[in-house]
């Protein structure tokens, strides 16, 4: 009932224009709380931070919600940085602890950053106007403009004019900004809006990880990983409905990439290693149906082919583009529910080997970091 509301709301301007300031109240007020306890503990750590390294890397908008295609971001950029940057430390700063003691915050990282020091931002679709990681990614671009200040892909739909100016503004005070898009939809809108960045279209980090995993166990069946909430395009009958009619194909099971039995208390390896464990429950289906954008890209690391639902924005089925070309087996997007039956009656009639190429790390991951040492280039 809440999300249907919220889909009523989101569709409606003047709903939104109304229901917006008081969402933000209430919802500022429930984790007031917690927020402020993130706010101390992030200041404890930052005076223990050693700047006598020659690198230190500094991580902001680091995800603490439970969303298993956040955590799984997390998990490898911290891979990727520790990879290609072995011995430096990454200081991980969350959106929430430092949205609420930004001033104290922000002093502190004042005498703390150096010029030479690298500044990462958390993946996802985080430019939208309303996303909480917004005030770091406005905040610390124009406070260390000498800094070089890298966004990891970036799905970008702006909903807030004013905060989208303000965006504008704060990334071109900082001409060592490199600014992932996770799709083209997003480079162009980039390329229109911000002038005198470094932009390049990369594929989510989570990508980079297929191709470099291997499930033997025995198929079955049909897994769908549905999400249920504002972004869905499709009402939760109209799935179930789906899942009744293709039970003649095998087993069928519903999740989702929310974060039920896995803990976020733990370092980023165990965590991964946790992630993979949810993974390798889509190794054990012959086919995924998802409108999930990391629901794709998990099905793929398990090498299980996957058809694609669409949602109410681009973030999904733009996504969908990177596997063209590359994975055409494994990945379709479905124009409707009967268009996915159909299509998964076809894929189920086929022969996979269910292994797939490290296409996305090869040329994408390994030459990331020659972009940031300075072979800028706008790149499609």
């Amino acid at each position: 009932m809440v999300d249907r509301w919220k889909r009523v709301i989101r569709k409606n301007g003047m709903l939104r224009t109304i229901m917006k300031p008081i969402y933000r109240l209430s919802r500022s007020a429930i984790r007031y709380p917690k927020e402020k306890r993130y706010g101390r503990e992030l200041l404890k750590l930052l005076d223990h931070v050693d700047i006598s390294a020659d690198l230190i890397i500094w991580y902001f908008g680091v995800p603490t919600h439970p969303n298993l295609g956040d955590q799984a971001q997390k998990c490898c950029i911290l891979r990727w940085l520790r990879e290609n940057y072995p011995g430096s430390p990454v200081v991980e700063i969350t959106s929430r602890a430092f949205n609420r003691s930004k001033k104290q915050i922000l002093a502190k990282l004042k005498s703390l950053i150096r010029p030479h020091d690298l500044i990462v931002m958390q993946s996802g679709y985080t430019m939208t106007g309303i996303h909480p990681d917004e005030e770091s990614h406005r905040v610390i671009t124009e406070s260390f403009p000498d800094n070089t200040v890298v966004f990891f892909p970036q799905t970008i739909l702006f909903v807030d004019e004013k905060r989208q100016d303000e965006t504008e503004r704060a990334l071109e005070k900082n001409q060592h900004v490199i600014l992932l898009t996770r799709d083209s939809i997003s480079y162009e809108t980039a390329r229109k809006l911000f002038h005198g960045i470094h932009l390049a279209c990369f594929p989510d980090i989570v990508t980079s990880e297929i191709g470099r995993n291997c499930f033997d166990g025995k198929r079955e069946g049909i897994l769908f990983c549905m999400r249920n909430d504002a972004e869905q395009f499709y009402e939760r009958g109209d799935v179930l409905q789906l899942i009744d009619r293709l039970s003649d194909c095998g087993q069928t099971a519903l999740t989702d990439t929310t974060m039920k039995d896995i803990s976020m208390e733990v370092d980023s390896n165990t965590l991964w290693q946790q992630i993979l464990s949810v993974i390798e429950g889509y190794s054990r289906y012959r086919l995924v149906i998802t409108d999930r954008y990391h629901g794709t890209i998990f099905a793929l690391i398990a090498g299980t082919p996957v058809i694609v639902l669409k949602t109410n924005d681009h973030k999904v089925t733009s996504g969908v583009d990177w596997f063209r070309g590359i994975f055409d087996d494994y990945v379709t997007l479905a124009e409707d529910l009967q268009d996915a039956e159909s299509k998964a009656r076809t894929m189920l009639s086929k022969k996979y080997t269910y292994r797939l190429d490290d296409y996305f790390n090869r040329e994408y991951y390994q030459k990331l970091k020659r972009i940031i040492l300075g072979e800028h280039y706008d790149h499609m």
